[in-house]
């Protein structure tokens, strides 16, 4: 770098008494220092100056090395160190455009950043360097391919045969039809819990579940991906991120508990990636998301509490409740005990409510009964 500014330097003390005429020898007259600023300048070729003077290529030249203080040699190094530099100082302004641009129009496209700045896309998202992950998301056009009334008839039909209100037996239920996952209703209305009540199931309560991320969880989780060496900020690469970061929730997770788009998401999180944590509204909320986290803990913490006896539980339930143990009065011991909600044993055993209880030796209603019946029928 000393060396490069030392060139740099003798350069310019160069051209600059070339362009004033003070690096001219004595004899040299008035044109000929006007003939020899004029190439120093950069801006034209021997050709062009001997048109613009009258004469031919040749006599420029032995004016230059004549009249002038340097040769051709010294005087083309020069304008190459000069131009070095100028290319050099160009990209800075660039970059430092750029990422003005890029601070001000967080999410919006490469494209755009061309268009407004005026600069060729590819250079753009060179100058951007990492950067450029942070304008590479692309907002989908989302396909319809269920009516609001199809999902809730779907859900009903699962709910009558299964008796269960599981978002993944959901999807392993309707799949095989060539329906849906739980993430189309749960997007569609916003969470699983409301597709749920719109479908008039769980005599319109929300189905509440145990969770493993707090919501504030779910959007650390994109922070942590945008902090990383990701090449971009898409849905497709958190999922490849998170293939090597399973203590991480997925993709579909974090979209369907937090009810927004993938780009929306990227959006509202992009202030606490980089650094601009005094432009949210709700510091409460930036700082809870901004907290350090041991993620593989709270896996093994959520495997540890998913190791239940579905029997067990049953039973004590029936023995403080006693009939009829419906799972939303199950739901409302287990609330008071700390223990597993109803949804999540039916989706650990795969068995109706009525199963379980049959199992598990405890007495059914005759409605509970005849579901149990029909299922095995």
């Amino acid at each position: 770098m000393a060396a490069e500014n030392e060139d740099f330097e003798r350069a310019r003390q160069i051209l600059l008494g070339l362009r004033d005429g003070t690096a001219m020898v004595p004899e040299a007259s008035e044109r000929d220092a006007k003939i020899v600023a004029r190439y120093c300048s950069g801006e034209a070729t021997l050709d062009e100056v001997g048109v613009e003077f009258g004469i031919t290529r040749e006599r420029v030249r032995q004016i230059i090395n004549l009249r002038s203080n340097y040769t051709m040699s010294d005087i083309r190094w020069a304008l190459g160190v000069e131009a070095v530099e100028k290319r050099r100082a160009q990209r800075l302004a660039d970059a430092a455009a750029v990422a003005k641009w890029s601070e001000e129009n967080l999410g919006e496209s490469l494209t755009k950043a061309a268009l407004d700045l005026g600069f060729e896309e590819a250079y753009v998202k060179k100058l951007l360097g990492a950067r450029k992950k942070f304008h590479l998301v692309k907002a989908r056009p989302k396909r319809q391919q269920f009516s609001d009334d199809e999902l809730l008839a779907m859900l009903r039909e699962f709910h009558e045969e299964t008796g269960s209100t599981s978002g993944d037996l959901f999807t392993e239920w309707s799949t095989k039809r060539g329906g849906p996952t739980r993430q189309t209703p749960a997007l569609r209305f916003g969470k699983w819990s409301i597709a749920l009540e719109k479908a008039g199931i769980n005599d319109g309560r929300a189905v509440e579940r145990e969770r493993m991320f707090t919501d504030e969880d779910y959007w650390a989780a994109v922070v942590d991906f945008l902090r990383s060496d990701a090449t971009s900020s898409s849905v497709k690469q958190y999922e490849a991120w998170n293939h090597d970061h399973k203590e991480y929730p997925s993709g579909a997770g974090i979209r369907a508990r937090l009810g927004r788009s993938w780009v929306e998401i990227i959006n509202a999180v992009m202030p606490l990636v980089t650094g601009n944590v005094s432009e949210v509204e709700d510091q409460a909320w930036a700082a809870e998301v901004l907290r350090e986290r041991d993620w593989a803990d709270m896996r093994a913490q959520d495997a540890r509490k998913r190791e239940v006896d579905p029997n067990a539980l049953l039973k004590a339930a029936f023995a403080e409740i006693g009939e009829p143990l419906t799972s939303i009065r199950y739901d409302e011991w287990a609330r008071e005990h700390g223990e597993t909600l109803s949804v999540n044993l039916t989706h650990k055993t795969e068995k109706s409510w009525a199963q379980m209880l049959l199992d598990a030796g405890v007495s059914l209603t005759p409605r509970q009964k005849a579901r149990a019946h029909t299922l095995d029928s």
